[in-house]
């Protein structure tokens, strides 16, 4: 199939649309330096339900190809792919059940477990019930845990609970992010992400906030958060790493290109903590910098990203 025009779907108002009006920017460049004519639809019509998907994908009439780049809400778990699907319009990225299964951080974990990927123990509760929760559960845990919502992402509505007096506080902020709240056993030790192109992982990348943890702002802000690519783990630990990752992805139907990320405790014990199906592609992200670990510069990713995307629609 001949790829002449590239609509790239960004923003919408989902806690991410930063994120991706970034990403965006930078695939946009990308693919114009690849050769391709492109056009930037900002999906935040749709999402504050000014225009309806249908009335959006109608100005979609001479383009060829839908380049994803959105994070979180209906950009990620599964709506639009839905869609396109349905109306025969090639995207980029995973399939709507990948899309749909990654984005919910409980049933990722439950697959985790089915198929022997370590992940840290956790316990899932409703969002309209956090008055009800019994508090004693959860120190269980042991200090500290992590509250967090179970489809954001970013580290959006994200706590680490150090004491039971920020319990209630911590389930309050994941509630108003998600239906539903993922309380999950704290893994002291090593943040590693993998990220996967085709059915191949890349390198490890460790990440190394500055202020000891890797949330919204360590992610987005410049200098903010060290990378070392790649991770200076042992190569038994990197290939266990990167063989789990692969399996995690294809058993939630994650297809092209995806990120999983870990914690690795002090006893080179690793677990799988998230799958992302459409991994940021900003000047700090993770997945372009493990490519450019192997020679792959970032327009060179995007277009792998979709040439892959169209086979698998073939």
């Amino acid at each position: 199939m001949k790829i002449k025009k590239v609509a790239v779907f960004y923003g919408g108002n989902s806690s991410e649309r930063e994120v991706s009006i970034n990403t965006s920017a930078q695939i946009v460049n990308a693919l114009q330096i690849l050769g391709y004519e492109t056009t930037e639809i900002d999906t935040k019509t749709v999402t504050s339900r000014k225009e309806t998907w249908l009335q959006i994908i109608s100005k979609l009439q001479d383009v060829d190809f839908v380049f994803l780049a959105l994070h979180g809400g209906e950009g990620e778990n599964g709506i639009i792919q839905g869609l396109l699907s349905t109306l025969g319009i090639p995207f980029s990225g995973s399939s709507v059940l990948g899309s749909a299964a990654a984005m919910d951080k409980d049933l990722t974990k439950k697959i985790c477990v089915n198929i022997g990927v370590p992940t840290a123990s956790w316990k899932v509760f409703l969002s309209s019930e956090v008055g009800k929760i019994n508090v004693g559960e959860l120190v269980d845990f042991g200090f500290p845990f992590v509250v967090k919502p179970n489809d954001e992402g970013s580290t959006v509505g994200l706590s680490i609970v150090k004491n039971e007096n920020e319990i209630l506080e911590a389930l309050q902020n994941a509630a108003k992010c998600s239906k539903k709240i993922l309380v999950e056993k704290y893994i002291s030790g090593r943040e590693l992400t993998a990220g996967i192109l085709g059915e191949t992982a890349l390198p490890i990348v460790e990440i190394k906030p500055k202020g000891g943890f890797y949330d919204y702002k360590s992610k987005y802000t410049s200098g903010m958060s060290e990378y070392e690519v790649p991770a200076k783990i042992s190569e038994t630990v990197t290939k266990k790493i990167q063989e789990a990752s692969v399996k995690i992805a294809k058993a939630l139907d994650c297809e092209v290109y995806s990120r999983v990320d870990f914690r690795l405790d002090k006893n080179d014990n690793f677990f799988c903590l998230e799958v992302n199906t459409l991994p940021g592609m900003t000047s700090t992200s993770l997945v372009p910098k493990a490519a450019k670990a192997i020679g792959i510069s970032f327009p060179e990713l995007i277009g792998k990203i979709l040439e892959l995307s169209l086979e698998k629609k073939m």
